[in-house]
């Protein structure tokens, strides 16, 4: 799995919370090859069953978020949209920085201040409401009422770009980039046959607990491995394509034991209502006797 491309194509995507569409609509795309099942309900969730093929088996959720914070459009001045954020959005960080307004087709703009030469030190210093602020998208008045309407959501433009060997940086990572370790977490689920042994090294009683109760393996050890195959007093065996069956002691001797089922009927009573001719009489006394 390619995390960077679908980095790239989840964060390039503008989904503020509340217009998740389109990233909902990429999420149930990219999930469907994982996943048995994918919906996506009218709040723009999108959920994705896995079945392990065992019954009654306990149920594990993997969550992430798919939004971003955002701006809604509020109202029009001189030309320039006034907007509102939708999320937390630090208000330092806004002046002269460039935002897509999720029109059709898109508009990109920047919100506009004054520029350092004619501001006051003071001015310069402190951190301009957010209400105070415009966006400038270009357009006269009469054209941002037209083409933007309030109501209309806006987010920060671009997408992710690398940052050296190792690194990326870009808008709406804390949501998305928990979304792709969810698809790898899927992916590596996928196909897998169950294994032969599994060796867990841990001190977090829960960790432990969860994994041996989730997990389908054959046998194991905590804290330590192989040791399990030193006991005649538990068996060891595999699971599906790991092997069937278990070895080992008692364990062993049954396996390769044939367990013969046989029923032995008495003599002394045998009903005639068993056998045909099958009687009226011999219906109403069977219906009787099942209620």
């Amino acid at each position: 799995m390619d995390h960077d491309a679908i980095l790239s194509r989840l964060c390039g995507l503008g989904a503020p919370s509340g217009f998740e569409g389109p990233a909902s609509r990429a999420a149930a795309e990219l999930l469907r090859p994982l996943a048995d099942e994918v919906t996506v309900d009218r709040m723009g969730s999108v959920l994705a069953l896995r079945r392990c093929g065992r019954e009654g088996a306990k149920r594990l959720l993997l969550d992430a978020h798919l939004d971003e914070i955002g701006f809604v459009v509020t109202g029009h001045e001189e030309g320039y949209l006034k907007f509102a954020p939708l999320g937390g959005v630090d208000p330092r960080m806004l002046p002269d920085r460039e935002l897509t307004v999720l029109t059709d087709p898109p508009l990109a703009g920047v919100v506009a201040c004054l520029p350092p030469h004619v501001q006051t030190r003071e001015d310069m210093d402190k951190s301009i409401p957010i209400r105070e602020l415009c966006l400038d998208v270009g357009l006269s008045q009469e054209e941002a009422e037209r083409r933007v309407p309030v109501g209309t959501p806006a987010v920060f433009r671009g997408g992710c770009f690398p940052l050296g060997q190792e690194l990326i940086c870009g808008k709406s990572l804390d949501d998305r980039a928990c979304f792709a370790a969810l698809l790898g977490a899927l992916e590596l689920l996928k196909d897998r046959p169950k294994p032969l042994a599994l060796y867990l090294f841990s001190r977090n009683k829960g960790h432990i607990r969860a994994v041996t109760e989730r997990c389908s393996f054959g046998g194991g050890c905590v804290n330590d491995v192989v040791i399990h195959l030193a006991t005649s007093a538990m068996g060891f065996g595999g699971v599906g394509e790991s092997g069937m069956g278990a070895y080992h002691g008692r364990v062993g001797f049954e396996t390769f034991s044939h367990r013969k089922s046989i029923v032995e009927k008495k003599t002394w009573m045998d009903l005639p209502m068993r056998y045909q001719p099958y009687l009226p009489l011999h219906e109403k006394l069977i219906r009787r006797f099942l209620r």
